[in-house]
């Protein structure tokens, strides 16, 4: 008894919604899973990519420092 068990969903991926924790709402995309499996010592490897329709947004490496406490003094003052 010997050889794998390999099974990759369709290249364009597979429809579907998620919900993100902390998200505002749910997320279209798609879905791609890959399933190999090693009849000999039954280990399995699941790899599940989610691939939104809507890239995200980018956050600015300013946000955080225009977030802060000091920054809304100065920005007050002026």
């Amino acid at each position: 008894m010997g050889g794998d068990i390999n099974w990759k969903s369709p290249p364009e991926g597979i429809d579907c919604q998620i919900l993100k924790i902390g998200s505002k709402g749910w997320e279209k995309g798609k879905l791609q899973i890959e399933l190999n499996q090693t009849l000999q010592s039954w280990q399995t490897q699941v790899c599940i990519k989610f691939c939104p329709d809507e890239p995200p947004e980018q956050k600015s490496p300013l946000d955080d420092i225009r977030q802060s406490e000091e920054y809304k003094k100065l920005s007050n003052n002026n």
